[in-house]
């Protein structure tokens, strides 16, 4: 059994320039697509004992001065890794 997830876009802005998404991991090559836009729902389902899946967003050409955006993506167990450089 594997864990439903759900990956959302703050800003409607953002969604727009949004042309296609992507979800994949060190599994399988794509686990799910679809295309941007105000409507965008990614969501998708993971194994259980898969690792390293991602989200890959391909975006429009825009005018927009921000390039950061704030997203939630949840479901599943979520485990986070810290890599600290120390100089």
């Amino acid at each position: 059994m594997g864990s439903d997830w759900d990956f959302n876009i703050d800003s409607d802005d953002v969604k727009e320039l949004v042309e296609s998404w992507k979800v994949g991991n060190d599994d399988d090559d794509s686990i799910e697509s679809g295309d941007g836009g105000k409507d965008i729902e990614i969501k998708w389902k993971v194994r259980k004992g898969s690792e390293g899946t991602y989200v890959e967003l391909q975006f429009k050409d825009s005018d927009i001065k921000d390039n950061s955006f704030k997203f939630t993506a949840f479901g599943g167990v979520i485990s986070i890794s810290i890599l600290r450089l120390i100089a």
